[in-house]
């Protein structure tokens, strides 16, 4: 076995909690609604939203990722716009329905960012597939309050996207207009919520360093990477914002709703550009993670785990839910410069002729020895020292004729 395997293996452990995260939502969810957000729902919808956080976590397969995972995808997720087209295409989900959950702190800290004091400990995303033939999902983040009230918090609109079809998403174009509208975003704002920043792939000391002709471009790249992506409103949760703010809602117990709308569509509008500006980056971060899953060569996810067998919960008996632990099988600096290097690898190029050359064998042979060559056949030598071998490549083409064609002209001097 690999010495580097065997080490992280050796010093990997179980993850340091008392329970999963999807395991606290869970517990809150069971509290006939009363601890759901939003709060200023009827009573049946709040109940009716917990009913399906509530399911869907539980039927979902769940995935905890070890920290050293979390700090892997954020340095992945803010990779050059081509390199994440390419993660784009490896980033189906393993199941239809899959939850994925990891601590905030290393993924703050990947980041560079500040861990605030009230920050969340833990965030989940709900991912499932939207379409039986197509890789189109639907990506939903939910969290836990924390400003004392302990409220689960689905968030009110979902990422759509299509891995392969930028040209299918199944949205409807008012959810997002409606989204638009009551937070005020402007369109390239909205974009540029998925990726978290236009100049996805650049550190804040290089901003200083772009000259307009490659900030330009990269906007443009970072437009062919959001353009797999679009809101839509989430189920159930989703559906009250849109009523609330199309006047379409009644509040039970109010006998004149004009005071309560006036009061209460404000806040909606509040609270869904608090989220907009918090969901920055998740999509793309949860691209991310999902290509790291799918690595198998650098990422194990096998192991099952639970907190215990079962708690008591509103005065009944709720079995710990099972969860996936993801780890890294290699070292974390070493499984972000292999993925990048095989991303950048699988870029399609311009098509271009290659001229012929002689392919080496790096198993055999001596890297010292001075070789002498003798033929084995009519296109392959052999070295009579060392035994390294080598073959003729024929010229040929490589690259997408798509993308264009590259010609060269080479100039021959003396060395």
């Amino acid at each position: 076995m690999d010495r580097i395997l065997l080490e992280a293996l050796l010093t990997s452990e179980q993850p340091d909690m008392k329970e999963a995260f999807a395991d606290k939502v869970i517990a809150l969810c069971g509290r006939n609604g009363k601890r759901i957000e939003p709060g200023f729902a009827n009573p049946n919808d709040r109940n009716r939203i917990s009913g399906w956080v509530r399911d869907q976590v539980t039927t979902a397969r769940r995935f905890y990722l070890d920290d050293d995972v979390t700090r892997a995808a954020v340095t992945l997720g803010v990779q050059h716009p081509e390199i994440l087209l390419q993660m784009l295409r490896r980033a189906r989900t393993p199941f239809r329905k899959v939850w994925i959950e990891w601590n905030v702190a290393p993924q703050l800290e990947a980041a560079g960012a500040e861990i605030l004091e009230n920050a969340a400990e833990s965030v989940g995303v709900l991912i499932e597939a939207l379409d039986d033939e197509k890789p189109v999902y639907r990506l939903t983040e939910i969290g836990i309050t924390t400003d004392g009230t302990n409220h689960v918090c689905p968030y009110p609109f979902s990422a759509v996207y299509n891995l392969e079809d930028p040209n299918f998403l199944p949205a409807r174009r008012s959810d997002y207009d409606l989204i638009r509208e009551a937070t005020g975003a402007n369109p390239v704002l909205m974009r540029n919520i998925f990726v978290g920043s236009a100049y996805v792939g650049k550190h804040d000391e290089r901003h200083a360093l772009m000259d307009v002709e490659e900030a330009e471009f990269r906007k443009t790249q970072c437009d062919a990477l959001t353009s797999h992506v679009t809101y839509g409103l989430t189920p159930h949760v989703g559906d009250v914002y849109r009523d609330i703010l199309t006047g379409r809602y009644r509040f039970e117990g109010a006998r004149d709703q004009m005071p309560v709308y006036d009061h209460y569509q404000p806040i909606v509008r509040r609270l869904l550009r608090h989220n907009l500006e918090e969901f920055a980056g998740t999509w793309r971060i949860a691209i991310a993670m999902l290509a790291l899953l799918n690595a198998r060569d650098f990422v194990a996810s096998d192991e099952p785990w639970k907190a215990g067998k079962s708690r008591i919960v509103g005065g009944k008996i709720v079995p710990y839910l099972s969860h996936h632990i993801v780890k890294l099988k290699l070292p974390r600096r070493i499984v972000e410069q292999r993925m990048v290097r095989q991303l950048g690898e699988s870029i399609p190029r311009r098509r271009h002729e290659v001229g012929g050359y002689w392919a080496e064998s790096r198993k055999k042979g001596d890297p010292n020895c001075e070789h002498v060559f003798v033929q084995e056949t009519t296109t392959r030598e052999a070295c009579v020292c060392c035994e390294k071998k080598r073959w003729w490549v024929r010229d040929h083409e490589r690259g997408t004729a798509e993308l264009g064609y590259v010609t060269k002209d080479r100039l021959v001097t003396a060395a």
